[in-house]
């Protein structure tokens, strides 16, 4: 092994194990918050999540790649303000029903101010930890990226536990307990960075515009296709919370967040390390194929054992570990088994579609995508068929991954 192969190794050992230790403590929270809060009230998370999820795609115009891709450092310094700043565009216009809402005392979409007001502050942490979280990447402070994992998740297992102990009904402490979670992170990375309002205000608006217009790119190829990207990650939950009702979303987004866990473990964070190399590679016009090859088949000999249990056994593990009301989560699991086993694999590989000027590819894949997930929900929907609406979820995605994992093996060249 070459000592860049083994520096690499032992980055994404560090950061893989930070975070199993963060993954351990969601482990152990989650049995007894299935059994604190309903399926109905997990659906109204997911439903917050996915919320999350679409709006964070927007608010940091994707600068935070420009943090790893930039080659002058203060470019980087300036990128990562950049990214933590341009929230305000969501921000602004939140607010602005937020306050609408609250007045006049009514919801759009089931979105009240209090809704509103949760998704104001998810962004603002969201951009904030996201410029830090790259920032880190790019020093190679994975000791910093790990340890704010650790203590948001202590937070979020504490405060949500805490919460449905207390049996507070008017509310939601899956919800609360995320968004403190996100807060600790945040506040971590900037205590540990020696970050203040006063380094901020050094840079310029001036320079952040000129840098703006010279990043173009990443918001207009990258804001697209991760915006399709997520909405047609989250659509499902949208649908299956309004056509199929909260106990049907609660149980796919308690899927979400069990398969989440491996993903989470190894998978982002062998994709956090493997997108640093590769980009290093590119500036210096070297192939990634190497580097490529042997990341998928780490991640695969890691994925294919888990893959092959959760198809013959997720049912009775679910029911077993989560309790009774979990076996449809459990069989949602099973059905999208192979699912689980492209995206560990393939979705770090594909890392390489938000550098250098391969973001237009990355767009087409994610129309295609959002178009066949239209397509599909529209007929699952017509029907009343959940199963056609998850049929539909599966094989769009299936197709998804492996066009991805072919780009992304030729663009490694």
């Amino acid at each position: 092994m070459s000592l860049k192969d083994n520096v690499f190794a032992k980055q994404i050992a560090k950061l893989a194990s930070g975070t199993a230790l963060a993954q351990l403590i969601n482990i152990a929270s989650l049995p007894l918050l299935t059994r604190l809060y309903t399926p109905s009230q997990f659906g109204v998370f997911a439903v917050f999540l996915a919320s999350v999820a679409v709006l964070s795609s927007i608010s940091t115009l994707k600068y935070e790649n420009a943090i790893l891709d930039e080659e002058a450092v203060q470019d980087a310094k300036n990128c990562t303000v950049l990214t933590a700043l341009s929230g305000i565009f969501i921000v602004t216009p939140l607010m602005l029903y937020c306050l609408f809402t609250y007045y006049y005392d009514f919801s759009l979409i089931g979105i009240d101010w209090l809704a509103a007001l949760f998704l104001i502050i998810a962004i603002i942490l969201t951009n904030t930890f996201t410029a830090l979280y790259y920032w880190c990447n790019r020093l190679q402070h994975y000791g910093f990226m790990t340890k704010g994992r650790v203590f948001a998740a202590v937070a979020v297992a504490f405060i949500s536990l805490l919460i449905g102990y207390l049996e507070i009904d008017s509310v939601n402490g899956l919800i609360v307990g995320s968004l403190v979670g996100m807060a600790v992170n945040a506040v971590y990375l900037i205590l540990k960075l020696n970050l203040s309002f006063s380094s901020v205000r050094q840079v310029s608006l001036e320079k952040l515009y000129t840098l703006s217009i010279k990043l173009k790119r990443f918001p207009l190829f990258l804001v697209p296709s991760t915006l399709l990207d997520r909405v047609a990650a989250q659509i499902h939950i949208f649908v299956f919370s309004s056509v199929f009702g909260n106990s049907i979303a609660g149980a796919m987004g308690v899927y979400n967040r069990v398969v989440g866990l491996p993903t989470s473990l190894i998978g982002n964070a062998v994709g956090d390390v493997y997108k640093r190399r590769i980009s290093e590679l590119l500036k210096g016009k070297q192939s990634c194929r190497n580097v490529f090859i042997k990341t998928g088949l780490s991640l695969f000999i890691m994925a294919a054992p888990i893959s092959c249990i959760l198809f013959f056994f997720a049912p009775e593990i679910f029911m077993f570990v989560l309790g009774e009301q979990w076996k449809q989560a459990g069989e949602i699991t099973s059905f999208l088994s192979i699912n689980f086993l492209l995206a560990f694999v393939i979705s770090p590989l594909a890392g390489i579609l938000y550098l250098r000027e391969n973001q237009r590819i990355d767009l087409l894949i994610q129309i295609i995508l959002v178009i066949s997930l239209a397509i599909g929900m529209t007929t699952a929907v017509y029907e009343n068929s959940f199963k056609i609406a998850l049929s539909t979820y599966a094989i769009s995605f299936g197709v998804k991954y492996l066009v991805q994992l072919l780009v992304s093996f030729k663009l490694a060249k």
